[in-house]
């Protein structure tokens, strides 16, 4: 599915607005993020549903619209392969852009948005077989979870070849997940491919709660959200401790 963006004035505008003038209401992980946009390589351990995927759309969308840069981003694929692709990081950007649209393709494999620019934005699951001639910003979501997180860094690895081109990974973390290997193959707090990153970790705690009490996050609901989860698994998707696997690949 592809979907043609005209950049006018009143889209900047627009953008301008929802990352500037609103970036107070912004949480402090997702200013951290902005004021490190311009940087290489960013890797974040973060918890579960703190609003990456729709804090980096945004981010995408701005710098795209403003200096034609392409964007990708790679996502989970289903584990079913007759399960319908879903992005929800395609949700996000047309909603920042104001576009409203419903598919009626049950089997799309890939969303792909255009600029009137030149740039193209992409969102691909990570068993996509196109990647010959790619090159662009990339953005590897939930990257743990992809069915062969050493393949997506090295198809990451490829795209972004270039020193000009971006890269963020960002991902909750558990012991049932796919990505016991890749930490001691491509990536550490601090570097990613033996190069420098920007490592930020973000909790479901005390950070989330101080900045979004005043939104209806109370502590009762940080307590309801532990008591529904063992130990382990709570630790691990809310609290960003390294995972413990049961044993090696």
């Amino acid at each position: 599915m592809t979907i043609k963006i005209d950049v006018t004035t009143d889209l900047l505008t627009h953008l301008e607005f929802l990352v500037t003038a609103r970036m107070g209401a912004f949480f402090r992980w997702q200013q951290r993020w902005y004021g490190k946009r311009f940087i290489r390589n960013r890797s974040l351990h973060k918890a579960r549903q703190i609003g990456a995927d729709y804090y980096f759309t945004l981010e995408a969308l701005q710098d795209a619209c403003l200096t034609g840069r392409n964007k990708i981003f790679i996502e989970p694929a289903p584990s079913d392969p007759d399960e319908e692709f879903v992005s929800f990081g395609w949700a996000y950007m047309l909603h920042h852009a104001g576009i409203k649209t419903e598919s009626t393709d049950h089997k799309v494999t890939k969303y792909h948005i255009t600029l009137s620019n030149g740039a193209n934005i992409y969102f691909l699951p990570d068993n996509h077989q196109g990647w010959a001639g790619m090159v662009g910003d990339v953005y590897l979501s939930e990257w743990a979870y992809h069915s062969d997180p050493s393949h997506s860094f090295q198809i990451l690895q490829g795209v972004t070849c270039h020193k000009k081109w971006r890269r963020t990974l960002y991902s909750s973390r558990s012991s049932q997940d796919n990505a016991e290997t890749v930490e001691t193959r491509f990536l550490s707090a601090g570097q990613l491919f033996s190069e420098p990153a920007f490592y930020d970790v973000v909790t479901h705690g005390f950070e989330l709660y101080q900045f979004d009490k005043h939104q209806g996050l109370t502590m009762d609901k940080l307590i309801q959200i532990r008591s529904t989860l063992p130990d382990q698994e709570y630790r691990e998707l809310y609290l960003c401790q390294q995972p413990i696997y049961s044993g090696g690949e």
